[in-house]
């Protein structure tokens, strides 16, 4: 067995040289592996096999191996060289094969896969480890070796292969023993079992055996005889802080449930509403125990103990459970610690809500099993989500615990809104997501199905406002596991610090978390090492579904909260080091040291602020950010990340901060010579500027084509072209949707200007600049850095700030009509006189309706002055019939009306521009008496619009809840200032309505009844509360001057 393939150098077969003996022709008919000789450059001859005239890509070269050499836990090194005449690149693999003894069928294993090559490339060579597991020793005496090339790429005229030096040659045996400290030898006897766990992507590939004898060495350490191989393991002197656990699970005292296949009726311990009494439950075996779909039935219970100081749960051994291993609930000030458990259902470590200053150290769990299928669970409880450790409370320290493969998570830790307490009761004590969490550190977790860390919602940041009161995880191990290592979701602010992340398919991976920290951290992707244990055996490995991405780090691209006080920034890292990602990969769509999520929150703006400090990437391909997936896959063309001493330059001439930013024009042209292209990165290294973004959110209509201009004093300019968040009509006529247009900029002196398709300067109604959070650099640009240039605007372009509003000719479009959510579109033959008109689609709520946006420059140039607002309007219910629910009579905030909201917008600091929001001054205009449901009525009033707001809206709101608003003839025109007509409409004869007219005081009713002596019309209040409550009338203060007498 030291050489398991005979001849496979073609050199010494029958003394002559010349048979291809072993070897043979999987097509022999057409051909046979000849062999051919040739003189190398160095003089020497060199015999090889050739497979000529082939038909098929698995048209293959074939030995036969003997199968006694194939025992579970014996390693082997297989290499071979290969040389290919084909004018395409070719890829191939391994194949042993061969009829499983038992007759149930074949087995085909692929234990080394080759990369590709090209035919200048000659002879190359392929090698790689085989481990040989229970699959091989399953298979008959009839096993065969095939070298199979790639079925697309290895097509009509087929190749022309060459072979040579094929060989798989014997590197080690079955592991006999474990090297252990020998310090700890009394702990272990002869006849006691351990468990080892999984050196693999897989839970289930760890292992128990007996020890038979204990060996003392002259070093100090010792080894343990087992009674029985092991497969090989990953060692601590392979990979110092990943090689497998070794653990002891036979304990004097020994608890075990009565032997039964039902899992309903394993035992349990429970120790119950005791507070004040210290327990001691050290050194114990719990075999058999808890009880499936049983509430409070687990192997090892604390429920509301309340306070037990001096408690140990110690050094106790849980395995073969129904039901978890150790729950803490309602418990404080307990020593959970050294514990091991494997083989358990559910979750193993439970800590519930109510657990709090109990120390949970040096515990660890394997083989957390999917025996609890969701329809098992208890009510209001997740065990089908199983993980090692679940924890529902964050006022714990958790110190040196290690999850060592799950079938679903290794630690997940959930903080709810509420605190629960006995039965899922809700206690009324608050949110633990926003307590203060206590230590998390030195955890270790691999070998899961699912994630390692799975940690979500930590919102502690707004308790305290700062980012020194955050969550710190401090120096996590994560490795070996299928899907994430780190999956981080609802941080509000958090720090990562040291730790090593390697050989999962996503490393870190942060999502809907704002203000993270990753400082002193190593991530590594697919090593060496998991590729020797994962590929022989075709054990579970990296990439094995084509569609998943392999990442190091995967950050957001937009921020997930934008409240005033929230957390502005994204991602910082420090002494962060990227490697492993450019090898070993060939299964996976795309491997990258640093990509963005597959999915975006709001439009394709990256406003994740992130500054990086001295992060390494080792990437031999030159791959470090996936710009290329950012921008192609989600439209992110704006991404800025600050470098802060330079560690990210590709040339090494950056001693100071620079940027990494999206490789184009609209990023990089106003820098010059600045910028380098990172080859395949889709992204351009510029040096010597620290950049901060800024946007202006302007209006959508007629925008889309716009370009912004950027300029600086030396002429240098830059055009950017806006971004919007809607994929249909429905969306891009949003209230709160805009064309947004980002920059990012050093400091300097700028000029900022929109032009059209033609190049002409235009104005998009109004912008809104909003600033991000600065940057962790200095000599980043200001507010005050840009100055917007815009075109002038006369007095007659505002004579009507209604645009499309149907005054002078019919409504044909819906553009620049917004909504605030029930949608608009043009009511083709609904207007007044058989007209189009506006209409809202599926309003159901009394705040939503329609309206405009209005040119600000308009306002500015007639700041002070009073507007008229008038619009007919009709009002049908959900089934298109005369909506019969509206009121004018009722107060405006009973919503039984509508009514004219100003909505403007405001800076908190006009200094900063960092923040921005709404105020909303309502009823400006309301309906006009009497209301006709079945007709149009007339919306009316006067008022002054808000002065050096950013943004005006107005909106028709507060109408019922499912009414439908159709609008005809909508204009809003400066007041002509009359002083013989201060009070209008006081014959009541203006379209036969109460214009101007509305209350003063309370819900007071009016009509139009008619007139004094039986003729004309008059204003009828009715229902007035109070002697001081009647009609009123806004009168423009604009045409009275001090001192004049009124009459």
């Amino acid at each position: 067995c030291q050489e398991l393939v005979v001849n496979g150098d073609a050199e010494n077969a029958d003394g002559a040289g010349w048979s291809y003996f072993p070897m043979w022709s999987s097509r022999s008919n057409d051909w046979q592996p000849n062999i051919h000789v040739e003189t190398l450059p160095n003089g020497s001859v060199n015999k090889f096999f050739r497979a000529s005239n082939r038909r098929w890509h698995s048209d293959t070269i074939r030995a036969s191996l003997l199968k006694e050499c194939f025992v579970k836990g014996l390693v082997y090194n297989i290499s071979l060289k290969v040389r290919i005449q084909k004018d395409v690149p070719l890829k191939y693999y391994v194949q042993l094969k061969g009829p499983r003894a038992d007759g149930s069928g074949w087995t085909h294993k692929q234990p080394l896969k080759c990369p590709e090559q090209m035919q200048d490339q000659g002879w190359v060579e392929c090698s790689g480890p085989l481990l040989i597991d229970e699959d091989y020793e399953a298979i008959g005496q009839d096993l065969e070796l095939e070298v199979i090339m790639d079925s697309n790429q290895d097509t009509s005229p087929w190749a022309v292969v060459d072979y040579d030096d094929i060989r798989i040659s014997f590197a080690s045996g079955p592991a006999e023993g474990l090297k252990v400290d020998g310090g700890i030898t009394t702990r272990w006897s002869p006849n006691a079992e351990v468990h080892i766990t999984s050196s693999t992507l897989s839970n289930r590939d760890s292992q128990n055996a007996i020890i038979e004898s204990i060996v003392a060495q002259a070093d100090g350490s010792a080894t343990l005889k087992l009674q029985t191989g092991i497969d090989a393991v990953i060692s601590e002197q392979e990979e110092p802080g990943q090689g497998v656990e070794v653990v002891l699970v036979s304990r004097n005292i020994v608890v075990e449930g009565e032997a039964s296949d039902n899992p309903q009726l394993g035992g349990y311990l429970q120790v119950f509403h005791t507070p004040g009494v210290a327990q001691t439950i050290e050194g114990v075996e719990f075999v058999n125990m808890g009880q499936e779909q049983g509430k409070n039935r687990f192997a090892l219970q604390f429920l509301y103990t309340g306070d037990v100081p001096g408690t140990s749960i110690s050094r106790n051994s849980i395995h073969h459970s129904n039901h978890r291993c150790i729950v803490i609930e309602g418990t404080s000030n307990a020593t959970i610690s050294s514990n091991v458990a494997y083989e358990t259902a559910g979750h193993c470590y439970w800590f519930g809500h109510e657990s709090i200053d109990n120390l949970i150290i040096k515990n660890i769990g394997s083989r957390t099993n999917n025996n609890i299928g969701w329809r098992d669970r208890i009510s209001g409880h997740n065990d089908h989500e199983m993980a090692t450790y679940q924890i529902y409370s964050p006022l714990n320290d958790y110190i040196a615990n290690v999850a060592a493969g799950s079938d679903g998570r290794g630690f997940r830790m959930y903080n709810d809104w509420r605190t629960l307490g006995e039965d899922l009761v809700n206690t009324g004590k608050g949110s633990l997501r926003r307590v203060a969490m206590r230590t998390f550190k030195d955890n270790k977790s691999h070998s899961n199905s699912w994630q390692g860390f799975s940690l979500y919602d930590f919102e502690q940041f707004f308790t305290f406002r700062d980012d020194i009161n955050v969550p710190v995880f401090e120096n996590l191990m994560a490795y070996r596991n299928q899907n994430h290592g780190i999956h981080a979701n609802n941080i509000g602010s958090a720090e990562f610090r040291g730790g090593v992340i390697q050989d999962n398919q996503w490393g870190v991976y942060i999502e809907r978390s704002d203000g993270i920290l990753i400082e002193n951290m190593q991530i590594k992707g697919y090593t060496d090492l998991i590729k020797d244990i994962t590929i022989p055996s075709n054990r579970l490995k990296l990439c094995r579904t084509q569609d998943w991405r392999h990442e190091g780090l995967t950050m957001m691209n937009t921020r997930w909260r934008y409240g005033e006080h929230d957390n502005g920034n994204g991602l910082r890292m420090k002494n962060v080091t990227f490697s492993d990602y450019d090898k070993n990969t060939d299964g996976c769509v795309s491997s990258w040291p640093i990509a963005m999520m597959n999915h975006k929150y709001h439009d394709t703006h990256f406003d994740y602020v992130s500054s990086w400090e001295n992060v390494e990437i080792v990437d031999s391909r030159g791959y470090m950010f996936d710009g290329c997936g950012a921008s192609q896959r989600w439209g992110f063309d704006d991404i800025v990340i600050n470098d802060l001493d330079g560690s990210l330059d590709p040339t090494d001439g950056s001693a100071g901060p620079s940027a990494l930013v999206s490789n184009f024009p609209h990023m990089t042209k106003i820098f010059g010579d600045k910028c380098t292209a990172y080859a395949d990165n889709c992204m351009a290294y510029c040096t010597d500027v620290c950049l901060r973004t800024f946007y202006y959110n302007v209006e959508q209509f007629e925008t889309e084509n716009w370009k912004l201009v950027i300029s600086n004093t030396n002429g240098d300019k830059m055009e950017v072209s806006g971004i919007i968040e809607a994929s249909d009509n429905y969306q891009f006529t949003d209230a709160w949707k805009y064309m947004k247009f980002p920059v990012s900029l050093p400091a300097g002196t700028y000029t900022a200007e929109f032009i059209d398709e033609s190049g002409n300067q235009v104005w998009p109604a109004f912008i809104e600049e909003k600033w991000e959070n600065p940057p962790d650099c200095l000599g980043y640009a200001s507010p005050s850095d840009i100055t917007i240039l815009k075109p002038e605007v006369s007095g007659p372009s505002c004579d009507e700030l209604v645009r499309n509003g149907g005054q002078d000719a019919s409504i044909s479009t819906s553009d620049p009509w917004l909504h605030t959510h029930p949608g608009v579109e043009v009511a083709v033959g609904l207007g007044l006189d058989g007209s189009d008109a506006i209409k809202t689609i599926n309003r159901k709520y009394h705040w939503t309706g329609l309206g405009q946006n209005i040119d600000t420059r308009c306002i500015k140039l007639m700041e002070g002055q009073y507007f008229e607002f008038s619009a007919w309007i009709k009002m049908l219910d959900s089934s298109g019939n005369p909506a019969n629910v509206v009121d004018p009579d009722r107060e405006w905030y009973r919503n039984m009306s509508p009514i004219l909201t100003i909505n403007a917008r405001e800076y908190r600091d006009a200094l900063t521009k960092q923040f921005i929001y709404t105020t909303e001054d309502r009823d400006k205009a309301w309906l006009a008496r009497p209301y006709k449901p079945d007709g149009w009525n007339l919306v009316h009033g006067l008022f002054r619009l808000p002065e050096n707001s950013p943004r005006v809206f107005w909106e028709l709101e507060r109408a019922p809840d499912n009414v439908e608003f159709i609008v005809d003839n909508a204009s809003i025109k400066p007041v002509t200032c009359d002083p013989d007509m201060l009070l209008k409409n006081g014959k009541l004869e203006d379209a036969g309505v109460s214009k101007y007219w509305d209350t003063w005081g309370g819900e007071v009713g009016l009509d139009i009844v008619t007139g004094y002596g039986g003729s004309g019309n008059a204003l009828k209040a009715f229902k007035r509360p109070h002697l001081s409550h009647g009609p009123a009338q806004i009168i423009d203060m604009d045409c009275i001057n001090a001192g004049e007498r009124l009459a």
